[in-house]
């Protein structure tokens, strides 16, 4: 399954080693077709010592990790493959946002800004955009040399 996901941004993770587990995780995230930057985070770092923290999001499954980024004044969003949505304690904590009710949020958004339009109406609109920002790479090229 491909996870296409466009955003400015980059991508903190952390690896035991970085010859195997790190090799490993950037080899799965560039076949699943994401190409930000990614920062392999040694196991005994805090995700909030290797990246400016203030005003950014962190998704992480772990707890520990979103305490530290919200304690360092990041937005902390918890993400449970398992869809639990807790923590030990059975809660999850008020502080933490929760990826599926972002997704469906924005799902909801989507809907409503694209209403009345038909599938080919927003391909046809994706396309112009694709064409304007090849358009403003090349402008910027042009004017950078």
């Amino acid at each position: 399954m491909k996870y296409y996901i466009d955003f400015d941004g980059v991508i903190l993770t952390k690896v035991h080693s970085l010859t195997n587990e790190g090799s490993a995780k950037v080899d799965w995230i560039r076949r699943n077709g994401l190409k930000q930057s990614i920062i392999l985070v040694p196991y005994d770092v805090k995700k909030t010592d290797m990246a400016m923290v203030s005003g950014n999001i962190l998704i992480d499954d772990c707890l520990r990790n979103l305490d530290d980024w919200v304690n360092s004044g990041g937005y902390p969003i918890l993400f449970d493959i398992n869809d639990k949505k807790i923590n030990r304690l059975e809660i999850v904590p008020e502080k933490h946002y929760i990826v599926d009710e972002i997704v469906k949020a924005n799902k909801i958004m989507t809907d409503r800004m694209t209403e009345g339009l038909t599938k080919e109406d927003i391909k046809h609109f994706r396309y112009c955009l694709d064409v304007i920002e090849k358009n403003i790479l090349q402008i910027n090229k042009e004017c950078n040399n």
